[in-house]
């Protein structure tokens, strides 16, 4: 009896082709695990580079602007009689103060009274001839700016207080000698240092004079 059915293919070839699709499936997840590990590291690598860089080289800090604002304080116009014998003489003058502190602001505002009793004696002091020269003028402007401070409690000498010469020693003829050497003394050389000690910053920066007028 003869068989015209077709003959089954073989079980060998069947499995070869599962193994080969498991192969192709398992070195696809390895590669794709692979490269997913490889990127974490270059990322984490690349941080650390970043993060190293920053360290070397931290950025510089803004920069603070030290400028301020100037402010301007106007006091009212002050009309005094000035030194003369006749007390025909009269001065009208307006003065501005530019300050660069809020707090000497509010501080010359608290103590205005003050302010303008000091500039009233100052101005009223002054003949016709000091007045009306720019020299004189200049003097008067570093004169208020010196009251003004003085009226607030900073300690500012007077703009007329002469600047202190070399001592002196007297001779045995009662002359005087040539001004004495700097003594070798511990407490000549603090005398020394204390005549050069620095005034105070004037917080007074400038003073404007918005009227001037003397008659």
């Amino acid at each position: 009896m003869s068989s015209d059915a077709p003959a089954a293919p073989p079980k060998k070839s069947k499995k070869k082709l599962i193994i080969a699709i498991v192969l192709v499936l398992v070195l696809g997840a390895a590669g794709a695990g692979a490269w997913y590990f490889m990127s974490l590291r270059s990322a984490a690598a690349l941080a650390q580079l970043d993060a190293e860089g920053d360290s070397a080289h931290p950025p510089e800090p803004k920069k603070h602007d030290k400028s301020k604002k100037p402010i301007f304080l106007n006091l009212e116009n002050f009309t005094v009689n000035l030194n003369d014998p006749g007390g025909m003489r009269l001065a009208q003058i307006g003065i501005t103060l530019r300050v660069d502190d809020p707090e000497i602001d509010l501080a010359v505002k608290d103590q205005l009274p003050v302010v303008r009793n000091k500039i009233l004696l100052l101005i009223s002091g002054k003949k016709i001839e000091d007045l009306l020269t720019l020299d004189g003028k200049k003097t008067l402007a570093r004169q208020v700016q010196v009251a003004t401070a003085q009226s607030i409690g900073i300690d500012i000498p007077d703009d007329s207080a002469a600047e202190p010469t070399p001592a002196t020693l007297p001779e045995a003829d009662g002359h005087s000698a040539a001004p004495a050497e700097k003594s070798a003394t511990p407490a000549g050389n603090k005398a020394a240092k204390s005549l050069k000690k620095k005034p105070a910053i004037n917080p007074i920066k400038e003073v404007l004079f918005s009227t001037f007028i003397v008659q």
